[in-house]
């Protein structure tokens, strides 16, 4: 009896020491933590590749809003050129008539060869700088809110639109514009024989700015230098 109580309790012992190792040697806790952590690390890569992605299409549509705006602003500093090559015109002003013309208000308080008072804008356009008056704007600083700022604005495109505001800011006087055998005072021809003078341009430094009208940050800004 003693014998067999004794061998029952060494099985009962063996059963217990197969059970206890099983279960420290277990490593399903271990697989489960290594599969958190590479989900997490799989979430980490997708939410950067997404942020990247995201920020290259910013960037990208913002760089064609600006190319934009700076399209239209070449386009203005064209018409810009035109206004210059206008000024022979008899009436600045009537050649221009489609867009706003807030220098050709403004009076300058100089007389024009025929002892007609001059507009800001035709005191730009054939006076040098220094005989402006200080109601002709020469700041490099356009403000589309104050239309002292600027000499023309205008608009431009659909879909988005862009308002135009351009400024002469500078003028050198010469003696170019008119025919270089008339002269300009008396409209005189002058005779075959005579040997003209040397021709000197006239050279204007002019401030274009396009902007959409549907915000401020799509911006373009054009200095240009135009001898006439």
């Amino acid at each position: 009896m003693k014998e067999k109580s004794l061998k029952r309790g060494l099985l009962k012992l063996r059963i217990t020491v197969i059970r206890r190792g099983t279960t420290v040697h277990s490593e399903q806790g271990i697989v489960l933590v290594m599969v958190l952590i590479l989900a997490a690390i799989s979430l980490a890569f997708m939410s950067a590749l997404m942020l990247m992605v995201t920020s290259s299409a910013q960037i990208s549509g913002g760089h064609k809003r600006f190319a934009s705006a700076c399209e239209a602003a070449e386009a203005g500093a064209q018409v810009a050129r035109q206004m210059v090559d206008a000024q022979d015109a008899p009436n600045v002003s009537a050649s221009l008539a489609s867009f706003s013309l807030p220098a050709d208000t403004l009076m300058s308080g100089l007389l024009d060869q025929y002892g007609t008072p001059m507009s800001c804008l035709d005191a730009k356009l054939k006076n040098g700088t220094s005989d402006w008056s200080a109601t002709c704007n020469d700041s490099l600083i356009i403000d589309p809110a104050d239309s002292a700022t600027y000499d023309m604005s205008f608009d431009l495109g659909s879909s988005p639109t862009y308002s135009i505001y351009s400024k002469i800011v500078d003028t050198v006087q010469g003696n170019t514009g008119s025919d270089p055998n008339v002269e300009q005072s008396t409209g005189v021809v002058n005779s075959i024989n005579e040997i003209p003078g040397v021709p000197v341009p006239l050279i204007y430094t002019i401030e274009v700015i396009a902007q959409a009208q549907t915000g401020t940050a799509e911006k373009c800004r054009i200095s240009m230098l135009y001898k006439y």
